[in-house]
């Protein structure tokens, strides 16, 4: 994994205006290496100090509900192929974070980036579809291949660990991911039931295929997920991320 061929190297930014980011980068997929420096949770957050403020709240991990504390417990000492992964669309609430630069809110724990610019669904109110997660996990746990929904963008900001990433641009004349099988009306995605499987019977295929980049996010970088992109995501070491 982590010798990546040059040519599928995801490029890596130290940072992007607004400007840069539309006109040149909003279909790319990108690492930007100094915004989350900036955070107050990037400075302070660590396995042992969240479980030490929120051992006793509860987050979901797949399809179990655990504090904190169990979870961390479980995260440490697994050894499972597959392990659990927390995905918690509710942390901002649970843990009473403010999200907004300092000009915006009092004590902000961190803010979204400058260059990509106005959330356009933020015109929903509380219609608005999930937008916020806290991701935790081990080695080895992840995401197979997927798009993210909705045709939305996205951005993901390691503050511990390292996370690996490869990635496939989506058109109707490019065929998904080797390993990957999509139905007609692409509402059903099948591919091997584990990300060891697809590693070890396709990686080498993948990367031999045409538009297939991929990168290490190391603690403090954040990555530009464009709409439509697929991607499989697996921890390289414990990981926190936002």
């Amino acid at each position: 994994i982590r010798n990546i061929p040059e040519r599928n190297q995801i490029t890596r930014l130290k940072d992007l205006s607004p400007e840069e980011f539309q006109q040149s980068w909003t279909n790319r997929p990108f690492f930007l290496t100094e915004p989350v420096k900036q955070w107050p949770v990037y400075k302070h957050w660590s396995t042992e100090s969240l479980v030490e403020a929120y051992g006793d709240v509860v987050f979901r991990a797949e399809a179990v509900d655990w504090p904190l504390r169990t979870y961390v417990e479980y995260m440490q000492n697994n050894s499972d192929e597959s392990p659990l992964y927390l995905f918690d669309r509710s942390f901002v609430s649970k843990m009473n974070l403010q999200v907004g630069t300092p000009e915006e809110v009092p004590d902000p724990a961190y803010w979204p980036p400058a260059c990509f610019g106005e959330d356009l669904f933020a015109v929903l109110g509380d219609d608005r579809p999930d937008r916020r997660w806290l991701i935790i996990g081990p080695t080895r746990s992840g995401s197979t291949f997927h798009k993210d929904p909705n045709a939305t963008s996205a951005w993901n900001a390691v503050l511990r660990g390292a996370k690996y990433w490869i990635m496939f641009p989506s058109s109707d004349k490019l065929p998904p991911p080797p390993g990957v099988y999509v139905s007609a009306d692409q509402s059903e995605v099948t591919s091997p039931l584990s990300i060891a499987e697809w590693l070890l019977g396709f990686h080498a295929e993948a990367r031999r295929t045409p538009g297939c980049i991929e990168g290490i996010c190391g603690p403090g970088e954040i990555l530009h997920v464009p709409s439509g992109w697929w991607h499989l995501v697996v921890n390289l070491e414990t990981s926190i991320a936002i």
